[in-house]
């Protein structure tokens, strides 16, 4: 976990982006449009707080086509982007079950 110093979990759906970022112990909530306008607002967000983008590391589910935009400007910007079978999401933590929203998806 050194090598990154921002972190960013996204949760995507088809018109809309749910972003929790900071530290382990500090995060903010934005929701966004999923779109060329809301991918660069998030883009520049993250490099506001990070400038250095090899240590900005974004997590999401991986949703197929729904995140091909996130995807394309992520690495053509040098962001790492981890996406995550969903399945695998799914049995994570009981409090994602639970507690379902798109924020808490996020976090």
């Amino acid at each position: 976990m050194d090598k990154f110093k921002l972190f960013c979990g996204i949760d995507i759906s088809k018109a809309d982006i749910d972003v929790v970022y900071g530290s382990p112990s500090s995060n903010r909530y934005v929701k966004l449009s999923n779109d060329a306008k809301g991918i660069s607002k998030l883009l520049t967000l993250l490099v506001s707080l990070q400038p250095e983008r090899s240590k900005i590391l974004v997590c999401c589910e991986n949703t197929g086509s729904y995140m091909d935009k996130l995807a394309c400007v992520l690495k053509g910007e040098g962001v790492f982007l981890w996406a995550v079978h969903p399945l695998l999401l799914s049995y994570y933590s009981t409090e994602i079950n639970r507690f379902k929203t798109d924020k808490a998806d996020a976090h």
